[in-house]
């Protein structure tokens, strides 16, 4: 989504503002402007050769560049530059700036923008098209749909050789226990990290490939509920662990099946209770921040965004 800055700069530009972007023909070249937490990022469409992209890296990783328009990150590709800048009192001065510098750069550089296709090169009549990256270029019509036929066919030529849903799941499953592990030991230890969550989504996501699951939106379903039981389960056992530590402590020794039972006993008790479930709570948090990322890139391949969408 983009905000009332930019969309008050798209209003008094003649650009249009869709699809939680604002895009359109900016001084010759199709610009798309967005922004999350903490950031806002422009970029140009461009068919760029590799001595043009060079010049372009070169120029936006001077240091008086990056400190004047407050750059935290930047990408050259053959058919885009991407500036991201920090979010901050002031920015849209400095981003609006930004926008107006670099498009005079590129056509310094005769670097070609608007009126030419983005993905074969040609001219000829061309329409918006939102990237899966999030950028919107000019391509031909069917241009774009050669592309969207393409990832289609390559999806489905690797759901043919996938083993379904329910092996993938085992596979999700084997890798979230693996993730756990480290979890659980954490939590023993009392404290929570949201890279471990992160390690969770990803041992589960991986799992799921390596079992060749079918790819699709049920896979970032699945690694959602394995994060979860496997949080639960982790804390669950750091618990069991705790206690059998506590009564080494006392001199007795349990063993797993006895500190589970003594476990069981002690959940019966409120104030032990209502612990247990505060940090099984904080666990999940923490995991979900962790794994999040990982969710929403699984959700974005097998969604509308891996798509080239055409805007007009």
């Amino acid at each position: 989504m983009v905000g009332s800055g930019i969309k008050k700069f798209a209003a008094e530009n003649g650009l249009s503002v869709k699809e939680g972007v604002a895009y359109g023909n900016y001084h010759g070249y199709m610009l798309t402007m967005l922004e999350g937490s903490g950031w806002k990022a422009l970029a140009y469409a461009i068919k760029a050769d590799a001595t043009q992209r060079a010049v372009i890296i070169e120029y936006l990783s001077r240091a008086d560049v990056k400190k004047e328009y407050r750059i935290i990150a930047s990408a050259v590709e053959e058919n885009f530059v991407l500036v991201k800048v920090q979010d901050t009192i002031g920015t849209m001065k400095v981003y609006t700036a930004l926008a107006e510098t670099l498009v005079a750069f590129l056509g310094a550089q005769t670097i070609p923008g608007s009126g030419i296709c983005m993905h074969c090169g040609m001219e000829g009549a061309t329409v918006p098209v939102l990237t899966p990256d999030g950028i919107v270029i000019p391509m031909h019509s069917a241009c774009a749909d050669t592309l969207n036929n393409t990832i289609a066919e390559q999806k489905e030529a690797a759901n043919e050789k996938s083993n379904g849903v329910l092996i993938g799941a085992v596979g999700a499953i084997c890798g979230g226990i693996l993730g756990a592990i480290p979890w659980a030991i954490a939590s023993y230890l009392g404290w929570f990290f949201s890279a471990i969550g992160l390690l969770i989504g990803f041992l589960a996501g991986k799992g799921y490939d390596i079992l060749r699951g079918k790819q699709c939106k049920a896979k970032a379903v699945i690694v959602t509920v394995v994060v979860i039981v496997c949080v639960i389960l982790a804390e669950l056992t750091s618990s069991v662990l705790v206690v059998q530590s506590v009564f080494k402590d006392e001199g007795a020794y349990l063993t797993i099946g006895e500190s589970i039972e003594a476990f069981g006993f002690f959940m019966q008790d409120s104030e032990f209770n209502s612990a247990i479930v505060g940090n099984i709570v904080m666990g999940i948090v923490f995991a979900a921040l962790g794994a999040w990322g990982t969710v929403a890139d699984i959700f974005k391949a097998n969604g509308k965004s891996a798509t080239y969408r055409k805007l007009d």
